[in-house]
């Protein structure tokens, strides 16, 4: 089965399926971070709809396109670091003593992408808190790339292996959390951990894998994304324990945003929002800048540092993040050109 014919919708409404899952990610995020959500904690949901879907598209990149490994990392940092780096050095520079002040070692930890290890020995500091999942994310695609290269070495990188091991190492993932759970009963000790939280991202790339070399077919079926999604929502209440949130919930996420394509027709229209589309574009803008905005709530309101961190987005997506990623990319492409032609 061809990667083509898992998707049912043409590309670009496919793209807009994603952006979509995405934009309701970081609505997610923003609600969890500047209002009390009843039931769940919004913000950690939105985190899981983001590692899932990026667990998918790596998946894409590196096991179904086999897109090179060179190219797969030049694209990770045009999308991700100029912005990383820009925020922490803006945070690092504006910011004086106080709630939002940046230490010295807190904003090496955030550029080196550790924090989420360091904050475990008291390297860390708020306003660079929300970088733990920039970690979990940059820690995967480093893993997940050596995976690749490993499996293509030994040329078994076409089939379903790659689906498998991902899964594994998705239940290692897992049972690891479980494992760190017992001994300490903190959130952040065990579920800010890669080695645990990547989980997420790991089981996306094995459902992903799978479903597109004819594996699962279970996933083609119209009810499963929406019970999927569900079920996912149902096991991240706040009654639920935290190791159940991170497994069962976790793997019904993973299913649900790897099953999108055949959802029922009202399911597909719901993620067909131009609106919410293009909050799923400045999505990471978005993450990136609301931190501050979100530890200024007490001192000025929710909404208007809401609607004050969204300006800012969008500003940091049209002035920074777009353009500086456009003109890197466009640079490697002419040196790319350049030298295809003295070789030829």
């Amino acid at each position: 089965m061809q990667a083509s014919s898992v998707a049912a919708d043409a590309p670009a409404d496919h793209s807009l399926l994603l952006d979509n899952w995405r934009g309701w990610a970081i609505i997610l995020v923003v609600a969890g971070h500047f209002w009390k959500v009843p039931a769940i904690e919004a913000g950690r949901v939105g985190v899981e709809l983001f590692f899932v879907l990026s667990g998918r598209l790596m998946a894409d990149l590196l096991f179904v396109r086999q897109t090179p490994i060179p190219t797969f990392f030049q694209r990770r940092f045009t999308r991700v670091l100029p912005l990383s780096l820009t925020f922490v050095l803006t945070a690092w520079l504006a910011f004086p003593p106080g709630p939002l002040y940046l230490p010295d070692r807190a904003a090496l930890a955030s550029l080196a992408m550790v924090v989420n290890y360091t904050q475990l020995i008291g390297a860390s500091a708020p306003v660079t808190d929300h970088y733990w999942s920039l970690c979990v994310e940059e820690h995967s695609y480093l893993a997940l790339a050596l995976l690749a290269l490993v499996l293509r070495r030994r040329g078994a990188h076409r089939g379903t292996a790659p689906g498998w091991i991902c899964l594994a190492l998705a239940g290692l993932m897992m049972l690891n959390g479980l494992r760190l759970w017992i001994e300490t009963q903190n959130y952040y000790m065990t579920y800010w951990r890669s080695d645990v939280r990547a989980a997420s991202i790991f089981a996306s790339v094995g459902l992903r894998v799978l479903a597109v070399h004819g594996r699962l077919a279970f996933l083609r079926r119209p009810w499963v994304a929406p019970t999927a999604f569900l079920a996912g929502m149902v096991l991240s209440t706040h009654h639920m324990p935290e190791p159940l949130k991170y497994s069962l919930a976790t793997l019904a996420i993973a299913v649900s945003v790897n099953a999108l394509e055949t959802a029922p027709a009202l399911g597909r229209r719901f993620l067909s929002s131009r609106a919410v589309g293009w909050v799923g574009v400045i999505s990471y803008s978005l993450y990136i800048w609301q931190q501050p905005f979100y530890y200024s709530i007490d001192r000025y309101g929710a909404l208007p540092m809401a609607l004050a961190a969204v300006a800012v987005a969008v500003l940091s997506f049209y002035m920074v993040e777009n353009p500086v990623r456009l003109r890197l990319n466009g640079l490697r492409a002419r040196r790319r050109a350049r030298l295809e032609a003295v070789a030829g």
